[in-house]
């Protein structure tokens, strides 16, 4: 789209003069300042002998457009770096990695599941399924809503970050419960998290509800563990989430549970929860 636009011989000496305080002189080596290209470059693009188009048109047009309004001012790196540093762009994902994909899968599953998420982004659930396998089947903006819609994408510094998640145990397999959170909480924190369980009032003869509150500077996850009870395993359903996180080989380094020193276990009645949002 950007080869499209473009501005002619006549358009580019004009702005030039325009960018050089109305002066004719000197004004190709300003604009050639400007957008860091040879004086050669702007006498080809005035003299017709290439096509100014693209990204360089759009500078200049940008640059103009700025003056105009008294809003340039020279670009400083140093302000650009900080600029970024005070975004959370989640740049430590590697999109093109098996290990970055299985993670925000393993969020996608937690956050609802990999068909939800594409019927509620209007993309293509086979194409999104593929992509996580690895295939370069989804766009990157379709990439990009997908991130933002499960909490991975670029988030301003200083907000409140509020995941919830779930967890059925009944519908999976520990292994595969351990290895989902595991990835969850990689890819979600930086450092490690405070830990709390939470039963959500008493447990009936086959099944509990526990929550579990993973929290770290403005990124709070608030995991929803629905357990039934497995009379053969001689384990009761707060004993089996114990297991979900005590035998979580992944989860140590964010939550250290040497004698379980930062787990604290709270029991109270569902309705007593806080209503999110």
């Amino acid at each position: 789209m950007t080869k499209q636009f473009s501005l002619s011989p006549d358009q580019v000496r004009s702005l030039g003069y325009f960018l050089n305080g109305n002066k004719q002189v000197g004004w190709k080596t300003t604009m050639a300042g400007m957008l860091d290209v040879a004086v050669r470059t702007i006498e080809a693009w005035a003299n017709g002998d290439r096509v100014c188009f693209g990204p360089p048109a759009l500078l200049i047009c940008h640059y103009a457009k700025a003056v105009h309004k008294g809003t340039y001012e020279k670009p400083s790196l140093d302000e650009v770096i900080s600029l970024i540093e005070a975004r959370d762009t989640r740049s430590n994902l590697d999109l093109a990695s098996s290990l970055a994909r299985r993670r925000i899968r393993a969020v996608i599953r937690l956050h609802s599941s990999i068909r939800h998420v594409a019927a509620e982004l209007g993309i293509d659930r086979t194409a999104l399924s593929r992509w996580l396998s690895g295939d370069s089947a989804l766009g990157i903006d379709s990439v990009n809503r997908v991130l933002a819609h499960v909490g991975l994408g670029p988030r301003e510094s200083g907000v409140k970050l509020l995941q919830h998640w779930s967890i059925r145990l009944s519908e999976m397999r520990d292994d595969e419960a351990r290895r989902d959170l595991a990835d969850a909480v990689a890819v979600m924190f930086d450092e490690p998290p405070v830990c709390q369980l939470i039963q959500m009032g008493p447990p009936d003869e086959r099944i509990a509800r526990i929550q579990a509150v993973l929290e770290k500077g403005n990124i709070q996850a608030d995991v929803t563990i629905t357990v039934l009870e497995r009379p053969q395993s001689g384990k009761n359903a707060l004993e089996q989430v114990g297991e979900l996180f005590n035998d979580l080989p992944a989860l140590p380094p964010y939550c250290r549970f040497d004698e379980k020193p930062s787990l604290t276990i709270a029991t109270t009645d569902a309705d007593d929860l806080p209503a999110s949002g």
